[in-house]
């Protein structure tokens, strides 16, 4: 069984320091992730989004290449074999339209992104989720991969008339592939919200489903979801650990990449 670990949402603000933390039990046992980057973060966030700090959520795009960091940390993570991946462009509703700015701003995305990972960006995931029939078909003529989340049954219908659409893609010659993601299953904003010890229940579960059938498994994050809590610290953490070192003695298990998965 193959498991791809995704984290979303580093950019500009982010502190490599929570990265670190969030993986450091991962990076220990030699699993590397696949982190979605956002090269013009928009500043903003309300409550949600504690790695943009309140006085800077004014509507300003923030360049990553600017939190040298971060992008020293990232071409580090890089070099080890971990995946960099472009999280959109600005990280808004922008990115949800296949605009003439969304176009032109595109390949200067991927540009940032090679120049802190050092390596060709082969992944795209959309902020939010948000994917439409024009952006995914703009992804495959840039010979990417691309993972998205099903939010909700009416979403995943659609989902299904679009994969139908392009049924072949994970065929043809070039390798790329449509990863789906469920759900943030380690996250304060699902059913199980504030409960870490059902968050990991329930991630037993989801691994349980795609173990027995020996399928392939997108397990998506926020690395800023383990420290949410009081004074920022959070058990979510140790059940994110305790969770990791479940799944890695299970036979047959593989960590890898996205980019990882289409060289099988």
């Amino acid at each position: 069984m193959k498991i791809i670990i995704r984290d979303d949402d580093a950019n500009f603000f982010t502190k490599p320091r929570y990265i670190e933390m969030g993986y450091l039990n991962c990076f220990k046992h030699g699993i590397r992730i696949s982190i979605g980057v956002t090269p013009l973060q928009e500043g903003f966030g309300g409550e949600v989004r504690t790695d943009i700090p309140k006085n800077l959520r004014s509507g300003q795009y923030f360049n990553v290449l600017k939190n040298k960091e971060l992008c020293g940390y990232l071409r580090k993570l890089s070099g080890k074999g971990s995946e960099i991946c472009l999280h959109g462009i600005f990280h808004n509703n922008k990115d949800a339209r296949l605009s003439k700015e969304f176009i032109e701003k595109f390949d200067n995305s991927i540009e940032i992104l090679e120049k802190i990972s050092g390596k060709p960006v082969k992944t795209y995931i959309p902020p939010f989720n948000m994917v439409s029939r024009d952006i995914l078909e703009f992804i495959r003529r840039k010979n990417m991969n691309i993972s998205y989340k099903v939010n909700d049954n009416f979403h995943y219908l659609k989902l299904l008339y679009w994969n139908k659409f392009f049924l072949n893609w994970p065929h043809l010659n070039d390798g790329r592939k449509i990863f789906l993601v469920k759900n943030y299953i380690f996250g304060y904003r699902l059913s199980l919200k504030k409960n870490p010890k059902k968050c990991f229940e329930h991630a037993l579960k989801e691994f349980d489903f795609y173990y027995r059938r020996n399928k392939p498994w997108v397990l998506a994050n926020h690395y800023w979801d383990f420290f949410k809590g009081e004074n920022g610290i959070s058990p979510m953490i140790d059940y994110w650990n305790k969770f990791i070192d479940i799944i890695r003695e299970k036979k047959g298990v593989e960590f890898v990449t996205f980019s990882d998965y289409n060289q099988k």
